[in-house]
């Protein structure tokens, strides 16, 4: 994984990983960064005033090839593909105390194979968008 200063490509740190991440996110708390390592079912874990690595298993009971990647909801969210055959429709929020809970789709969504994550965007008290809607609390 590569840390670049866009103004000054000279200053840049490499970290180890394993091969082909997929997706990078900053988490809005802690200022870690996560990649997505889909090869190895793996997340990658970065902190950056220390340079530590870390890597995070993917408990297998909750699937495999861990994909698309996301920061926002004072959290990193990360979805996760599947195998070959089928999906698992399970994706999971990492928390400020970089702990992953794991949510899984039911219904038809139960074998989804996901790969891509979008979150609503914040809404504002005075918003008009969706009136009375909770969100705006």
């Amino acid at each position: 994984m590569l840390r670049i200063n866009h103004t000054n490509p000279d200053d840049y740190t490499l970290y180890p990983g394993f091969d082909v991440p997929i997706f990078v996110a900053r988490h809005p708390v802690t200022g870690h960064f996560y990649a997505t390592q889909d090869r190895e079912n793996h997340l990658m874990w970065i902190a950056p005033e220390g340079g530590t690595v870390r890597q995070i298993p993917v408990p297998a009971r909750h699937g495999t090839t861990p994909v698309g990647m996301v920061a926002g909801d004072k959290a990193v969210w990360v979805t996760l593909l599947g195998d070959r055959r089928t999906g698992t429709g399970v994706f999971g929020r990492i928390d400020h105390d970089d702990q992953v809970t794991w949510f899984r789709l039911t219904g038809e969504g139960l074998q989804a194979s996901l790969l891509h994550l979008a979150l609503d965007p914040p809404h504002r008290p005075d918003c008009a968008c969706c009136p009375g809607r909770a969100a705006h609390q």
